[in-house]
Formats: C-alpha cells, sequence, structure tokens
C-alpha cells in the first residue's frame, strides 16, 4: 500500500500489526486510565518494529464517551453507595472509548530534505479504528497524509 502525503512524498507500507483495542481487558468499563495503559502498550509493541531509537507517532484516537446506566437498587445496596456517591464515582473515571483496532505500522520513504542524509527513512505510526485495516480510516488516513515527515521519520541507510 501507498500513501501520497500532501507534500507530494509517496510513503510504502512495510509493516502492519493489528489487535482488538480490549483484547484481554477482563472486566471494567473502558476509561481513561485504561485507555492510557492501552496507548502505552501499543508504543511499546510499535518500538520492537520500527527503527532502534526512533519514537513511533501516535494519531490521536477519536474517543468515545461511554453512557453509564444509573446505577440499579441492588448494585448500591451491595456496594453501600448512595446514587449521588455512585454518580460522582462515574465521573471522576471519565469512561471513554477507543475504536475497537489498534494499527502499528511501518512506512518507508526516500531520503530526507537534510543535508547528508541517508537514501532511507521510516516512521512507524500507530492510530486506532473501527475496524481492521486495510483500508484505513479515512478520517486517520487524512491525517497521516498531513504529516511533516520531515520532521518525524527517522533517516537510514542498508
Amino acid at each position: 500500500m501507498n500513501i501520497t502525503l500532501n507534500s507530494g512524498r509517496e510513503i510504502l507500507l512495510t509493516h502492519l500489526e493489528q489487535w482488538r483495542s480490549y483484547a484481554g481487558v477482563l472486566a471494567g468499563m473502558p476509561n481513561r486510565g485504561m485507555n492510557g495503559r492501552i496507548i502505552e502498550d501499543a508504543r511499546s509493541r510499535a518500538l520492537r518494529h520500527g527503527l532502534e531509537g526512533a519514537a513511533p507517532y501516535l494519531v490521536p484516537p477519536r474517543l468515545m464517551p461511554v453512557e453509564r446506566k444509573p446505577a440499579s437498587a441492588s448494585y448500591l445496596k451491595l456496594t453501600g453507595m448512595s446514587a449521588e456517591q455512585n454518580a460522582a464515582r462515574d465521573q471522576q473515571m471519565h469512561y471513554e472509548q477507543l475504536p475497537a483496532v489498534v494499527c502499528v505500522a511501518v512506512f518507508n520513504s526516500g531520503e530526507l530534505a537534510k543535508p547528508d542524509s541517508e537514501p532511507m527513512s521510516s516512521l512507524t505510526l500507530i492510530w486506532f479504528q473501527d475496524d481492521f485495516a486495510l483500508p484505513v480510516d479515512a478520517e486517520v488516513l487524512a491525517h497521516i497524509q498531513s504529516l511533516n515527515w520531515e520532521a518525524l521519520a527517522t533517516d537510514w541507510c542498508w
């Protein structure tokens, strides 16, 4: 898969790894803390595929609020909380959901526009989308196309 960036540069997909965003989560509602751990796990996994020392780029994920139903009387009795306490706790949890699939991809291109640049450049990207790729989600693709490859990519030579 080739992508033409807004700058005119062509980048080539050379590696793609995907998995379900909440794979392995046994219990709990998606929230800001859980999502942060999922994103950090994706960063760790992405480091294994990119060039050594090159930081992966995270396309900011679209977060969707998770609506909670009011707690049942039996739940409130079980926890010993009032409805107001439960609602306040829910407010603090920041319930929100990432898109269903994590994508980690490595893209390659030609040399960077830097003095004495090597003949190749690479960038590892992380993004989230609703379904397994390919295709890449249109909103994510537009973000990728707008990237400043010269500032983000790392150059290298065989």
